[in-house]
């Protein structure tokens, strides 16, 4: 089965991650890719620079299904 990759990204204003917000968001990202019929392979977290919005992550979720889930 073809795999995909997935990005989701997120901004906390003030300089920190509000892990819990952050937690909730990629849950929902998840379970939808599941719901969809993909299986999870990885997620990977990436933490980039200040942004004019505060800190920026990144999650890459790799993934496999039939086709890309949009």
């Amino acid at each position: 089965m073809p795999i995909f990759v997935r990005l989701v990204s997120f901004h906390s204003g003030g300089g920190q991650f509000n892990a819990k917000k952050d937690n909730r968001a990629i849950n929902q990202v998840l379970q939808e890719i599941q719901d969809k019929g993909a299986r999870i392979l990885s997620i990977t977290p990436a933490v980039g620079g200040a942004t004019l919005q505060g800190i920026a992550a990144t999650y890459t979720i790799t993934y496999e299904a039939p086709s890309p889930v949009e």
